[in-house]
């Protein structure tokens, strides 16, 4: 098996929910091939993965709303964005729709 990946064919890119465990790899995974990633973080996320981010990407930490997420797109002008933040709620039920919306 070769060893050597392949390079992205963008520049730069942003990652939602980057704090999760498959997430903050890939954001280390793209600053390794040299792309500039911007990672986009909850203000209720997990500091010591946050900080762990720090040392591969520019961290914004947005709130829920839209307004705040449109400025970080903006603001960050990814090539291309990674979309993967979700809510996990252990055994949800009806009234936890409108979160897992969010």
């Amino acid at each position: 098996m070769n060893s050597e990946r392949a390079t992205p064919g963008f520049g730069s890119a942003l990652v939602t929910g980057a704090t999760g465990f498959l997430r903050l790899h890939l954001c280390q995974r793209l600053a390794a091939c040299g792309v500039r990633t911007t990672a986009m973080v909850r203000l209720t996320s997990n500091a010591d993965r946050v900080a762990q981010l720090q040392e591969t990407a520019d961290v914004v930490v947005t709130g829920p709303d839209t307004a705040d997420i449109t400025q970080t797109v903006l603001h960050a002008r990814p090539d291309m964005i990674f979309h993967l933040a979700a809510t996990y709620i252990p055994g949800f039920g009806p009234t936890d729709i409108a979160a897992l919306r969010r």
